[in-house]
């Protein structure tokens, strides 16, 4: 072989390997970028981390407080996007199975799970052509009773639990020692699973932690809102009864109409004065010499007659007195009432109140922690994205350099020859 053959075979190699390299390099700046910023622990994480939620406390000047707390949050957080990670190997090989690429052919989209794909290979037709299978789509299947005595149990295509289940899974191919298929999510290790449409998997869904909201009073004011409610209670209590509790000279306690105790109060303090009328009538009547006086019509005199039928109006205008009084009474004792159950929820409205400028305070608090993580955000992306551009720059000098200098190394040896 002459040198120049040598020569131009080992240049056209180098320039080979240039231009794999950079073909290389621009995949694992790819990858890089993707993990940069998408990955665990980067700039997606490390926003998302600064604008969680944080609780905090409104305190009044009497001592009073709102706030609130979260409880811890059960299950495992689903992971990012699938398509924001085709650059897993294991999650690349099974996405590019055969059995999901005839999936997507029968109308499965991209999110489907990997019971979702499996479903649509069985033939379970997408009712509502949006690219996934629901559960009510998989139980209407009529081919669904069958499928069900043969698994042994009538599954779901996700129950919340599955890996299989969970949007954008797919089935590795692979089992683990027990016999569980075992499933991959982007970015994610396999998640062996018992048996299901695809797997039914063991595992908790994600619930985020619930939030609790407290008002507290301060001790005063929480001594004050109870009286003020066992008062109204009381109020409402005697509006709402008609009878009161009256002792008997024997000492037992008897129920008697409120009224009927108005009414006897009135007649005792009557009595004296009704007494002092009859007893000055009689004066009269003897003074003039006609106290045994009687009529046929009267059975006495006509003073007495008089006297008698003024005491008894005064008597019918007593009852009527105390009846509206008992009435006036009840309905006055239920103003009472709502008054002194407003009056007892003043404490808890002046806290409610004092709660908004804390609320907007810790508003304009979140806005300007959103805003700062936007801009470190498009700052860090900024840099990624020149760094990208450089790398890809890099690689494609390497590549266009490798390229030449085999085409033009290929070129001199097939010229040669």
């Amino acid at each position: 072989m002459a040198l120049e053959d040598w020569l131009g075979g080992g240049a056209a190699a180098l320039g080979l390997a240039l231009a794999e390299k950079g073909y290389s390099d621009v995949g694992s700046v790819g990858r890089n970028v993707r993990d940069t910023l998408a990955g665990p622990g980067g700039l997606a994480d490390v926003i998302s981390n600064r604008l969680n939620f944080q609780p905090y406390t409104v305190t009044t000047s009497t001592g009073s407080n709102f706030g609130m707390t979260q409880r811890p949050s059960t299950g495992v957080m689903p992971g990012v996007n699938p398509n924001f990670n085709l650059g897993d190997p294991a999650y690349n090989a099974a996405n590019t199975s055969p059995e999901v690429q005839a999936a997507i052919a029968a109308g499965a989209n991209s999110q489907a799970s990997a019971n979702e794909l499996a479903a649509f290979n069985m033939g379970v037709p997408d009712l509502n052509n949006d690219g996934r299978i629901s559960n009510e789509e998989f139980t209407s299947w009529s081919g669904y009773p069958a499928w069900a005595e043969q698994q042994g149990g009538n599954f779901l295509i996700n129950d919340g639990t599955d890996p299989g289940g969970m949007a954008g899974s797919r089935f590795t191919g692979q089992y683990d020692a027990n016999g569980n298929p075992i499933y991959v999510q982007a970015g994610t290790a396999g998640t062996a699973g018992t048996t299901g449409a695809a797997g039914t998997a063991t595992g908790e869904p994600y619930i985020p932690g619930q939030m609790d909201y407290l008002l507290t009073l301060s001790p005063d004011e929480k001594t004050f809102y109870e009286q003020r409610l066992a008062d109204a209670g009381g109020m409402f209590g005697r509006a709402g009864k008609s009878t009161v509790s009256v002792m008997q000279d024997d000492g037992t306690i008897v129920e008697v109409p409120r009224e009927q105790q108005v009414f006897d109060r009135m007649m005792a303090a009557m009595a004296p004065q009704r007494e002092r009328d009859r007893l000055a009538l009689e004066q009269r009547l003897q003074n003039q010499g006609r106290l045994g006086v009687r009529t046929g019509m009267f059975g006495g005199t006509p003073e007495q007659l008089a006297l008698a039928q003024a005491q008894a109006e005064a008597e019918n205008q007593a009852i009527l007195n105390a009846m509206q009084f008992a009435r006036e009474e009840q309905e006055s004792q239920a103003r009472l009432g709502a008054g002194m159950l407003a009056a007892g929820y003043v404490p808890q409205a002046q806290l409610l109140g004092a709660s908004q400028p804390g609320m907007t305070a810790a508003e304009r608090r979140r806005q300007a922690i959103s805003q700062q993580a936007g801009a470190y955000g498009e700052t860090y992306a900024s840099g990624i994205q020149g760094l990208l551009q450089s790398a890809l720059a890099q690689a494609n000098i390497a590549g266009g350099v490798g390229g030449s200098i085999a085409k033009a190394a290929l070129g001199g040896l097939f010229g040669n020859s």
